[in-house]
């Protein structure tokens, strides 16, 4: 937003990259859900590893819908690892965690 000239959001926000890394980042030897891990952001990235299907146009209406689904998919897996509440949801999908260079390793649930 601060490249845009515009305010930050001060309402909390949830960001689909930070947890789907946080998910990639469990091992599957534990249960972990066997998510590669991107260095792609992206959201075809992201739909692609989930797969969702993603259309090449970009465009306000299929982003939404895209991310939707992506987000979708990443709750039924973030349940089966103990993610059950907002603040779980905000502490592990805050879009800062999304620079780290290991965010599943820097936010544990407890």
């Amino acid at each position: 937003y601060a490249r845009a000239g515009l305010p930050p959001v001060a309402n909390p926000v949830v960001d689909t990259w930070p947890l789907y890394d946080w998910l990639a980042s469990r091992e599957p030897g534990d249960g972990g859900p066997g998510l590669p891990r991107l260095k792609d952001p992206r959201l075809p990235a992201l739909a692609q590893a989930l797969g969702v299907p993603c259309r090449a146009e970009h465009n306000a209406l299929g982003d939404a819908y895209v991310t939707a689904q992506v987000f979708q998919r990443l709750l039924r897996r973030l349940e089966r690892w103990g993610v059950t509440t907002t603040g779980d949801l905000l502490r592990i999908g805050d879009p800062k965690n999304a620079l780290r260079d290991d965010p599943g390793a820097s936010l544990p649930l407890s």
